[in-house]
């Protein structure tokens, strides 16, 4: 069995986010429907640490929000979102990675704004690479 046969078994069975053969198409396919987002810190002349919470739409890779705090929360992170999915509204999905502060109450309010949350496979840099540029 070589590489390319253990890839396409392990696409078969997997979660059709999880799978490169189908993501890449997907986020093709659905990039004006996509939004991605990331936190990234900035420090600043003091050395005081910011955090910096970015949205980008997928398919114009056009800012969509920015916002700065010095301490993120889960909360804090939601309110940003819903100031997003309610100006814009033609969204269906959101992009993010596995950073602690996305938990799972985030991830169920987010899906109540009507966005379906998608997380980024585990080591897979790619997904978010508009983000993290």
């Amino acid at each position: 069995m070589n590489g390319r046969q253990v890839h396409a078994e392990a696409a078969a069975g997997a979660a059709p986010w999880r799978s490169a053969l189908v993501r890449v198409p997907f986020l093709k396919n659905h990039a004006k429907a996509i939004l991605a987002c990331d936190f990234f810190v900035a420090v600043t002349a003091t050395f005081r640490m910011l955090y910096v919470f970015v949205v980008i739409e997928h398919g114009t890779r056009r800012l969509a929000h920015v916002n700065v705090t010095a301490n993120p929360s889960a909360d804090w992170t939601l309110q940003q979102l819903r100031a997003v999915v309610g100006e814009e509204g033609a969204q269906q999905y959101l992009i993010h990675d596995r950073d602690k502060i996305f938990a799972k109450h985030l991830d169920e309010s987010i899906s109540a704004l009507g966005v379906e949350v998608l997380r980024s496979p585990v080591a897979s840099p790619k997904v978010t690479q508009f983000v993290n540029a």
